[in-house]
């Protein structure tokens, strides 16, 4: 059984980084409001910023962490990262 930050960094990176790779991007964008309306609320922003802001997610995937943005109300609401697409796992 997965725990809820591994089942919330799987999600993202087979909806957001495996998509952009497959389109070629060299970027993904993530936004928290999306994954958070995903898994219907079960999880907070604030756990989905945590995830996605850790360094355990960003070596397990091989990512680049290259801005965030988001209004005051909405910190850090969409989170942008640099795609090594060689070292992916597929």
């Amino acid at each position: 059984m997965l725990v809820a930050s591994d089942e919330i960094a799987t999600f993202v990176y087979a909806t957001y980084i495996l998509a952009a790779v497959e389109r070629g991007e060299g970027i993904a964008i993530v936004p928290v409001r999306q994954v958070w309306k995903a898994f219907d609320g079960a999880y907070k922003p604030d756990h989905i910023r945590g995830v996605l802001g850790s360094m355990k997610f960003r070596n397990t995937y091989h990512l680049s962490l290259v801005a965030t943005e988001g209004s005051a109300e909405d910190a850090l609401d969409t989170y942008v990262f640099k795609l090594n697409s060689d070292r992916l796992a597929a």
